[in-house]
């Protein structure tokens, strides 16, 4: 299983443990310091090499445009994976479907890894969030 940091991590992980399969960070991104700096998603560092010759889930929170859940199929299948499926957690209404996802809405999901705690204890929107 890979997780497309930072959404995709949590997910991914906690879907990983409850089947008791392998799970890997990847780092997919059109930003940097939590600012949009690129069209295209760009890949961070490399796909494990341990998806060569497995079938490997792409997990991440939400999708939007569909680019990110693209690429880490593509470069998982580039790294010898024999197949590669998506799954999120949230999907846009019109927008792309990954293989699987759990909610389908219009509204703005914001989940606990969309914040940052900031010094008097409450809570405030990551600025660098993708939530729908």
């Amino acid at each position: 299983m890979i997780g497309i940091a930072k959404g995709g991590v949590f997910v991914g992980g906690v879907v990983a443990g409850l089947l008791n399969r392998e799970f890997f960070p990847v780092r997919i991104s059109r930003r940097s310091r939590d600012r949009v700096v690129r069209r295209r998603p760009r890949v961070f560092g490399k796909m494990p090499t341990e998806v060569k010759g497995k079938r490997v889930l792409v997990v991440d929170d939400v999708v939007a445009s569909g680019e990110t859940l693209k690429l880490a199929c593509e470069q998982a299948l580039a790294a010898g994976a024999k197949q590669a499926k998506s799954a999120t957690l949230v999907v846009r209404e019109q927008g792309p479907r990954p293989d699987w996802f759990a909610l389908e809405s219009a509204e703005l999901v914001v989940f606990p890894w969309d914040y940052d705690v900031i010094e008097d204890g409450r809570f405030e929107t990551d600025p660098g969030s993708t939530g729908v």
